[in-house]
């Protein structure tokens, strides 16, 4: 039987969708936070490019950089610092 689910006493696993945590307080703190986040991705992404140079390793790289790039300039334009 095709598509009938996972089976009897079987659970289907989706994956959930999650965000960074919020933090209360300020914009600047939050934008902070998002920093720290943004700086922990683009650590992991160089160590699995410096594992396994990729061209999905190169994009998430990348990618990872230009989301510090976004933080660092929303927090500029907001915080007026």
């Amino acid at each position: 039987m095709t598509g009938a689910g996972p089976g009897p006493g079987r659970t289907a696993l989706h994956p959930v969708p999650t965000s960074p945590p919020v933090v209360p307080g300020t914009l600047a703190d939050q934008l902070g936070a998002d920093f720290v986040s943004a700086c922990a991705e683009l650590a992991r992404a160089r160590l699995r490019r410096r594992h396994r140079d990729s061209r999905e390793n190169r994009a998430a790289v990348e990618g990872c950089a230009a989301r510090v790039d976004v933080v660092l300039d929303l927090f500029l334009e907001t915080c007026g610092r």
